[in-house]
């Protein structure tokens, strides 16, 4: 992946998508709404996150805990240097999402 930008891949050159609910739980050992980035069973499995995130305000999130019934919360910039994220333009947003009042 490259930052976005004028160097910005085209979509045809790459695919994200979902993990199987097997292969998430083998990858992770978390089952479904539950994974977090913390603990992963295989820690080769890499963490993105759509640079749109960093424009929140206030800059928190919000994410699955390792449990179906928690969740975690804590700031963007922490969760960066804490998992070592891959930050890309990965996302769009959908239309509507963002309308100025």
């Amino acid at each position: 992946l490259r930052s976005a930008g004028k160097d910005r891949l085209p979509p045809n050159k790459f695919e994200f998508r979902l993990a199987s609910s097997e292969d998430n739980d083998r990858l992770t050992g978390y089952v479904h709404n539950s994974v977090t980035p913390f603990g992963l069973l295989d820690e080769k499995v890499p963490i993105l996150m759509a640079s749109a995130i960093r424009d929140v305000k206030p800059a928190f999130m919000f994410m699955g805990g390792g449990h179906v019934d928690l969740k975690l919360g804590m700031a963007v910039e922490e969760f960066i240097k804490g998992t070592d994220a891959i930050v890309a333009d990965v996302s769009e947003p959908r239309s509507g999402a963002f309308k100025e009042e």
